[in-house]
């Protein structure tokens, strides 16, 4: 299974929502 860019953005956000982070910002930072 090749993890491609779109691919870990997808699970980034699938995160983002879970863990309620309204920025992305927050995550990076």
């Amino acid at each position: 299974m090749d993890v491609s860019p779109n691919t870990v953005k997808t699970f980034l956000r699938l995160i983002m929502i879970k863990m309620g982070v309204s920025s992305r910002a927050a995550i990076v930072a």
